[in-house]
């Protein structure tokens, strides 16, 4: 621990102990890489500022990568222990592979990877224990924990033929293990809800056990992969910090087909964006609860980085995991960018959408970072949303002012009564699309968030919108990107990538030249947890800077 001098340094010290980063990202993304940055022995050399200038005004940001190179300079650096989740996996089909005799194909390979080391992997069985954990019962989790991290690299060169094979593998054994709380559950067993946790769990395990063993106060672990886990850490640490980590996906995907056929990069896409299950019903809640979906985990993501191809220094990177790192035990230390105070505007608009289908939030915000218009997806004024609607209300009292004509005809009627008929509510573009002849995306109700914030600004812009920025939690659709070009949008900044070609057909066309950016930096509660300070700047200037410094100059 830090040497406590002043009061100054006691309630820094709150912000200076226990810590977790979380990462995710899709397979490729350069998670790994910054989970190695972060358990580095050294502390990481800050990049120069030529190396990652272009995030916002060059002036001012020179300005606050000096503030941020101060305060990295001053800390003191502890390594991160590492907590990968893929030899978790393993280690629990270990414990699972010695402890029954089952005949199973995987725990076949496993029993002959660990036969030589029963006595050190005994370990393993605090896991799943939760019983009251001492010193010596941590050391043992510990020891068989890194035995069964090196030993994983034995299973993964003999369990399967290729990179796809293996990958697809772990996936399975962790579904498995969210269902079962085990990875090979027998012919008869059957998913129960109590099992959704026990990979979280013998993280959480894991981490206690460094904590008293070997007084570790950092982790990183990598990486996550299912939702439910990441609201598991965020509900149970408050000083847990979830890390998207974004790649060009043309790159990314690229780099993936060096080892891997087409096809099943294809797969691996459409799982890790959680589109392997069609549709979330209550008969397979089993499945897609404990399955894979990086595109709502990023969704709830603290911080965003980019990781770029070119540099294999990766400047990038280590620039934003220092920040994020010296904004924790120095909160307030510099000031948000406007793309970060512009996209936390965005974030808190989504939360205004009655859609009960999906959340989307925009600002629009002039050259001079000035807001002109806010929206969130949501029907017209003067309409009801989704959320506030009911099937019971439908069929038993169809208000003309809550549902419009063509809900209230024989054939929408009948089909909510025999589908939807509670108190809950509907989604309308849904249930239209089950009775005709496919999902018709026109048929929403909402104007999209991009539209209501481009309408409101376009009332509010006197000069019109030429010049300005879009910020928005989603990636415009076509109908929206064609909104954006015509009214003069420069820029546009997204979380997550929407579905389909605007991009590329839409706005990289014709004489305009518009900027699209995926978004970089801190949202949501981490914007007000990491970037307030914990004490008023001035009043740290005046009581703990010597006079003489004060005068100097």
């Amino acid at each position: 621990m830090e040497e406590i001098k002043t009061y100054a340094d006691a309630i820094y010290q709150v912000k200076r102990g226990f810590l977790i980063i979380g990462l995710t990202g899709f397979t490729g993304s350069g998670c790994t890489t910054a989970m190695n940055i972060l358990a580095s022995e050294r502390k990481p050399v800050l990049p120069d500022f030529e190396a990652v200038r272009g995030f916002a005004d060059p002036d001012i940001d020179s300005r606050r990568y000096k503030r941020l190179q101060k305060t990295w300079e001053s800390l003191e650096w502890k390594k991160f222990i590492p907590i990968e989740v893929a030899p978790v996996i393993f280690s629990l089909a270990a414990y699972q592979a010695i402890n029954s005799k089952e005949d199973h194909e995987i725990l076949g390979k496993v029993r002959g990877i660990v036969k030589d080391d029963h006595d050190e992997m005994a370990g393993l069985q605090y896991l799943y224990s939760g019983t009251e954990r001492t010193e010596e019962t941590a050391k043992q989790l510990i020891g068989a924990y890194e035995k069964s991290r090196r030993l994983y690299g034995q299973f993964k060169n003999v369990s399967t033929s290729g990179l796809s094979e293996f990958i697809e593998l772990m996936q399975n054994l962790g579904d498995q293990i969210r269902k079962f709380g085990k990875v090979s559950p027998g012919n008869e067993a059957v998913p129960e809800p109590e099992h959704v946790f026990v990979l979280p769990e013998a993280i959480r395990r894991l981490i206690k056990a460094y904590r008293l063993a070997k007084q570790a106060s950092h982790f990183v672990i990598d990486a996550f992969r299912n939702p439910y886990e990441v609201e598991y850490f965020k509900r149970r640490y408050s000083e847990f910090y979830l890390v998207g980590i974004l790649r060009n996906s043309k790159d990314r995907i690229g780099s993936l087909m060096r080892s891997m056929s087409e096809d099943d990069v294809d797969k691996l896409e459409k799982r890790e964006r959680g589109k392997s299950i069609k549709d979330r019903t209550q008969g397979n809640i089993a499945q897609w609860v404990t399955s894979q979906n990086i595109e709502e985990i990023l969704q709830k993501a603290d911080v965003y980085m980019k990781n770029i191809d070119g540099n294999k220094s990766y400047p990038q990177l280590r620039f934003n995991l220092a920040k994020l790192i010296a904004l924790v035990k120095e909160p307030g230390c510099i000031t948000p960018t406007i793309d970060e105070g512009s996209m936390q505007i965005a974030m808190t608009a989504r939360q205004m959408s009655g859609c009960i289908s999906r959340q989307v939030g925009a600002v629009v915000v002039n050259s001079d970072g000035y807001i002109l218009g806010v929206g969130w997806n949501d029907p017209p004024k003067g309409q009801i949303p989704c959320e506030m609607r009911t099937g019971k209300e439908l069929v038993d009292s169809p208000k003309p002012d809550v549902f419009s004509e063509y809900e209230r005809s024989e054939e929408f009627v009948n089909h909510i009564r025999e589908n939807c008929y509670s108190d809950l509510p509907f989604c309308f573009r849904t249930e239209y699309a089950r009775i005709s002849t496919g999902k018709m995306t026109e048929f929403t109700r909402a104007l999209h968030a991009e539209e209501n914030a481009l309408f409101q600004s376009v009332h509010n812009a006197e000069s019109g919108l030429k010049g300005s920025v879009l910020y928005t939690t989603a990636s415009p659709c076509t109908l929206c990107a064609k909104k954006a070009y015509q009214l003069g949008i420069s820029r546009i900044v997204f979380i997550e990538e929407y579905p389909g070609i605007a991009l590329e057909q839409t706005l990289k066309a014709g004489t305009q030249d518009i900027q699209i950016d995926q978004f970089e930096g801190i949202v949501g509660g981490a914007y007000f947890q990491l970037l307030s300070s914990l004490l008023p700047e001035k009043d740290l200037i005046q009581l703990y800077l010597p006079r003489s410094e004060l005068n100097a100059g």
